[in-house]
């Protein structure tokens, strides 16, 4: 795991297992036409192999997730394999930026066979570039991504709900 020294995001390998199942995906959603949700970023939906490798996916991530949100003082809420928005596959191009809820943290699965440059953006603001590889999940917290190449980016996109570990234990808001 490769991580931010911030912590806000951080670069997972893929396991063996992973990219055998992310090799079925991508030959999927390669073949498909998205629908638009907006003129910059297109949705595939749940396909069965994107479901596959989403479900394998979740289950892997499980102790790197949690591991990863302790050490930002968050814990994920829930049970870290239902989430609480259903996963979804997109196609991101490269004038449009991708932001998680605030509250939530997402767990990005490229579903592409090329790198890609990307910008990890604040508030609208760029933050600092990064080369995401077919191999690596990206973990998103409190950051967006902006794709900088040309062409356009296929992910699939897990969102969990995170709280701080203080609130978590204590059942009331912090205050700041």
């Amino acid at each position: 795991m490769t991580t931010a020294a911030d912590g806000k995001y951080c670069f997972i390998e893929l396991t063996h297992q992973l990219k055998e199942l992310q090799k079925d995906a991508v030959t999927e959603v390669i073949t498909l036409t998205p629908n638009h949700r907006m003129p910059e970023m297109g949705s595939y939906g749940l396909t069965q192999p994107c479901s596959t490798l989403s479900n394998a996916t979740l289950e892997a991530m499980v102790p790197v997730i949690n591991h990863w949100a302790s050490r930002q003082g968050m814990v994920i809420t829930g049970h870290p394999t239902r989430l609480m928005f259903c996963p979804e596959a997109f196609r991101l191009e490269r004038s449009c930026c991708l932001v998680p809820a605030p509250g939530h943290t997402v767990l990005l699965v490229p579903l592409m066979n090329v790198p890609t440059s990307i910008s990890l953006i604040s508030e609208g603001n760029p933050v600092k570039d990064e080369t995401w590889t077919p191999d690596k999940l990206l973990l998103l917290s409190d950051l967006g991504i902006q794709l900088n190449s040309y062409g356009n980016a296929r992910f699939m996109f897990l969102m969990y709900h995170k709280d701080t570990i203080h609130r978590r234990r204590c059942g009331q808001p912090r205050k700041v």
